[in-house]
């Protein structure tokens, strides 16, 4: 929500966005607006976290790399399973399970070879209880705002 698009709704008081992320929001203009802006506040943490443990024993494990290598049909060719422990592509970091990425949905092509690195599509918070919680948070934050009271998730303005 740019100045633009608020420019369309001189009645706004209040957003309320359904992710945590609030890059597309122009806070500024809302604040100098007067607008309130909520987030979902922490209704993925958990599954974001869960992930991110899956992720990291699937690099130290090196899983996805066995499951590449094996459907490959590479196991019988060989006599000793190849998969060392490799450093990312400088060689500082041991390994990396990434779901967010800079410039989604484009991930670096540098990262795509690496069978320690594991690769997610920005899905971590995919889940059934993820989705409930953003819809109480939001639900919340709508019922507190038109009753006159503090925001379950405001967004800081400073």
């Amino acid at each position: 929500l740019r100045k633009d698009t608020l420019d369309c709704l001189p009645s706004l008081e209040f957003i309320v966005t359904s992710c945590v992320g609030i890059d597309h929001i122009d806070l500024s203009e809302c604040r100098r607006r007067g607008i309130s802006v909520a987030n979902i506040g922490d209704a993925f943490s958990d599954d974001v976290a869960d992930c991110a443990v899956g992720l990291l024993i699937d690099v130290l494990r090196k899983v996805s790399a066995a499951h590449r290598f094996v459907r490959a049909g590479s196991w019988p060719e060989l006599e000793v399973f190849p998969l060392g422990s490799r450093f990312l592509v400088d060689g500082r970091i041991r390994g990396a399970g990434l779901d967010v990425f800079q410039n989604e949905p484009y991930v670096p092509k540098e990262l795509f070879g690496l069978d320690n690195v594991v690769l997610s599509p920005h899905q971590a918070f995919f889940t059934p209880d993820s989705f409930k919680a953003a819809e109480d948070i939001s639900v919340a934050n709508l019922e507190a705002f038109f009753s006159n009271k503090p925001l379950i998730s405001p967004i800081r303005r400073d």
